[in-house]
């Protein structure tokens, strides 16, 4: 399995970020970072089965999966959105905030890998994430993390 997780605080309520994520469209998209191409939702839902397509291009790797939200609440102080993709390699976004003082500590993680006895088919997954491509996700994490902030303010 590979796991990419990177966190950062923001100063937002962990409310105000899951209302924006769960509404994002083409505009909020691009705003939040310029390798961010193309956002356009697949079906009517809103919430816990809502289909997006997101497509990214950052340091030279191109990502364009179907996204289905399997997950989406707030309770008290803490926001939880995890996606899986649509995809035959078990892929899975996760989006999480849980408040602080003066704004939220934001964590975004990226897992691919199979559970149980699929795990003896992992190496499939090393070789689809190789370490490049694992270190470009994980500075792109850290700029989207970066981004958030001014992003929610447009």
């Amino acid at each position: 399995m590979i796991e990419v997780y990177e966190s950062g605080f923001v100063r937002a309520n962990p409310l105000e970020i899951f209302d924006w994520f769960l509404s994002l469209n083409q505009e909020k998209y691009a705003k939040w970072h310029p390798a961010h191409k193309t956002c356009r939702q697949l079906n009517g839902e809103e919430g816990v089965g809502k289909l997006i397509l997101l497509e990214e291009q950052f340091n030279g790797f191109k990502a364009n999966y179907r996204w289905e939200v399997v997950e989406a609440a707030v309770i008290e102080s803490e926001m939880d959105i995890v996606l899986r993709a649509k995809s035959l390699v078990p892929l899975w976004m996760v989006f999480e905030g849980k408040k602080q003082e003066d704004g939220t500590r934001v964590a975004l993680g990226l897992y691919a890998g199979f559970s149980g006895i699929g795990r003896i088919f992992d190496f499939i997954i090393k070789l689809a994430f190789p370490k490049s491509k694992v270190e470009a996700v994980r500075k792109h994490l850290r700029e989207e993390l970066g981004n958030l902030e001014e992003t929610l303010k447009a």
